[in-house]
């Protein structure tokens, strides 16, 4: 019935009747509360009850009684269910401007949200009109930023809207996963764990490409559709700043990859955006790896030992554990003497030794300890690997853009891993690969050693020096900070060098006298 109403909504010419029913306005005098509640009760006429739509704000900025504004919100909700589904569409896209003028200016504005707006909102959510379920959802959406919904209405009306969207077609289940990726800062990790993640673990083996998009899972990776693997791509850095250390190493670390080596130019060259990023995610792990080395002294020896000294006694009710089972029988009632004693304590001894040899020998900056060495190596060949890539992309500006992260991560030890990279980064003709190198050079310059600032990166500087003016400005900016980390008699010598700074190609760039003055 809806469906026949909105074609004859479609084809009727109502000009007529909207100048009729302004005029009528207007001669006798009605406010835009009096024709609210006049226009929305037209049962006959549904071109009455979507003229009265364009009232409800303006009728809510000029109401001063209670009553009034409880009208007001009665006949909203009516227009909100209205049986035409053009009278629906532009009632629910007011909603969010409703909401926000009576959370800021009503007394108890979220209480008559909950009472009028709320259920409308609810029940909308899933509505075959495209139209409508955007405007709810953005209300929806709306009020969770606003901080207007208790943990109890998620669970017991909003999550089960969301369910029953999930189980119509293709469209309505890729909606519903978008849906559920929005509103997830606001839900406990409990909820979305329980309704959520299961949710998204099932979509992701949905015969519509569209909706495996949605969640990267490793196992999409080898999707049969290059969209889906591009999609993995994009997401996995993301994913990979919320993953655990395992998880980031022994599944992300895989799947990308696997993403680098695809057949799809297209996946590749995704991959290769993100890798400079996703590879700065082991940065504080390895931080981690080094504060807990670092912390193993004596005393943490002494503990270890007397753990291993109790580990070695039998349980009586788990002899057969990996421990127990793979070890020689102990030998029992056996007379302690005085040898037996200092040789127990010489055993003792050298096992402490042994535990500190493998704290010290175990080390952090060793590359292999950082990250999986592949990516690495993906990396430091990703010139080559742009240039046969064969799409026009922005893959070099992108590793330039990461690259101090990706020293960071690596640490000073394993400079000489990526200084070539960086050294064809500084030389590249395209300018816009060399600025962001210009403007993070002096904080590379805080990762690395003062000899490997001035035999490696003071070349680059004075390089950058004579450089175009996009350059140029990058090296003025941080000028302080990286003459702060060389030697006194090295930063002389720049002293002669800082008129170069001054000579621009466009003498009207006052940008450069401005930093020069700062």
């Amino acid at each position: 019935m809806s469906d026949i109403v909105d074609i004859l909504d479609s084809t009727t010419n109502n000009d007529s009747i909207n100048i009729n029913v302004d005029d009528d306005s207007d001669e006798s005098g009605e406010t835009p509360f009096q024709r609210l509640v006049r226009l929305h009760a037209s049962h006959s006429n549904y071109n009455e009850r979507k003229n009265a739509v364009k009232y409800i704000l303006d009728a809510l900025r000029l109401v001063n009684d209670l009553e009034s504004l409880y009208e007001i919100l009665s006949c909203t909700k009516k227009l909100a269910d209205d049986i035409v589904t053009q009278v629906q569409i532009d009632t629910l896209e007011k909603f969010v401007s409703i909401i926000e003028y009576l959370i800021g200016n009503v007394e108890n504005g979220d209480l008559l949200i909950k009472e009028y707006l709320f259920q409308s909102i609810i029940q909308t959510i899933g509505h075959s009109n495209n139209r409508i379920r955007k405007a709810s959802q953005s209300a929806l959406i709306r009020l969770f930023e606003m901080e207007q919904i208790r943990s109890d209405e998620i669970e017991r009306d909003i999550i089960p809207a969301l369910c029953q969207l999930d189980r119509a077609c293709d469209d309505f289940k890729n909606e519903s996963i978008l849906l559920m990726t929005r509103l997830t800062q606001y839900i406990s990790s409990e909820l979305v764990l329980k309704y959520f993640v299961p949710t998204i673990v099932q979509q992701s083996s949905s015969i519509a490409f569209q909706t495996r998009k949605v969640p990267c899972i490793s196992n999409l990776c080898s999707d049969p559709f290059w969209g889906v693997r591009k999609s993995c791509a994009e997401v996995i850095h993301p994913v990979a700043q919320v993953c655990s250390k395992e998880s980031r190493w022994n599944i992300l670390s895989p799947c990308l990859i696997q993403l680098l080596q695809d057949q799809s130019r297209w996946v590749k060259t995704a991959a290769l955006r993100v890798l400079g990023y996703f590879i700065s995610t082991f940065a504080q792990s390895n931080e981690d790896k080094k504060s807990n080395s670092t912390k193993i002294d004596d005393e943490q020896i002494d503990d270890l030992s007397i753990q291993v000294e109790k580990s070695i006694k039998i349980n009586e009710e788990d002899q057969f554990n990996d421990f127990n089972y793979w070890r020689g029988p102990l030998l029992t009632n056996v007379d302690f003497d005085q040898e037996f004693i200092e040789n127990s304590n010489q055993s003792s001894a050298t096992r402490k030794q042994s535990l500190l040899e493998v704290s010290r020998t175990y080390d952090a900056d060793d590359i292999h300890n950082i990250l999986p060495i592949e990516l690495l190596d993906f990396y430091t060949s990703l010139i080559e690997q742009s240039h046969s890539s064969g799409v026009e992309t922005d893959i070099v500006h992108q590793g330039a853009h990461t690259f101090p992260a990706v020293a960071l991560t690596l640490t000073n030890k394993n400079w000489h891993l990526i200084r070539d990279l960086h050294r064809k980064f500084a030389e590249d003709v395209q300018w816009k690969v060399r600025r962001p190198l210009a403007y993070s050079l002096h904080a590379l310059a805080e990762i690395l050693t003062v000899e490997q600032v001035e035999e490696d990166l003071c070349p680059i500087f004075d390089s950058f020096f004579r450089d175009v003016d996009e350059v140029k400005i990058g090296i003025l900016s941080n000028l302080a900070r990286f003459l702060k980390v060389l030697q006194l008699s090295t930063r002389r010598t720049y002293l002669d060098k800082l008129t170069y700074l001054t000579c621009v190609d466009n003498q009207r760039n006052w940008r450069f006298r401005y930093e020069s003055a700062k």
